[in-house]
């Protein structure tokens, strides 16, 4: 009978493991902070493409997170940031990656001419570093990229 009742506990243990880690887990998205702005190419809002904008923390500078928040660019060049299906974004320095293609392009179709700089395009070589703060100044967010 005893080893009815270990092998019980045991098995509750998992569980309650895995239980906590989800909460724990979870509590990163309790403090998110909205964050919007505008993709610009010589400071015109980006239009006619289709794209996103991903933030991933930036461990060099202190931004621990293991969660990136990202939003579609659209039509006007503006994009709204969200974590995990939540709006916002949690504060910290993040890289910036950026990725546009002409409107209407499919899955399947090769662009032959990028609509942004390549280097935009991956964590490794965007020069793009936002820091996230909960009181932001009203373009604080505008990213400028260049097409070349």
């Amino acid at each position: 009978m005893s080893a009815l009742r270990v092998s019980a506990r045991f098995r509750a243990a998992p569980i309650a493991c895995v239980l906590l880690a989800f909460v724990v887990g979870c509590g990163a998205d309790d403090n998110l902070v909205p964050v919007e702005g505008r993709v610009l190419v010589q400071g015109q809002p980006l239009r006619g493409l289709s794209g996103s904008v991903t933030f991933v923390p930036d461990a060099s500078k202190g931004n621990a997170s293991s969660t990136g928040a990202v939003g579609e660019i659209d039509p006007e060049g503006r994009y709204r940031l969200s974590t995990r299906g939540k709006p916002g974004a949690a504060p910290g320095w993040y890289k910036v990656v950026v990725t546009a293609v002409p409107a209407g392009t499919g899955d399947r179709e090769v662009v032959r001419r990028p609509a942004l700089h390549s280097r935009y395009a991956a964590e490794k070589t965007t020069p793009l570093s936002v820091q996230v703060v909960a009181d932001p100044s009203a373009s604080a967010y505008d990213l400028k990229v260049t097409r070349n």
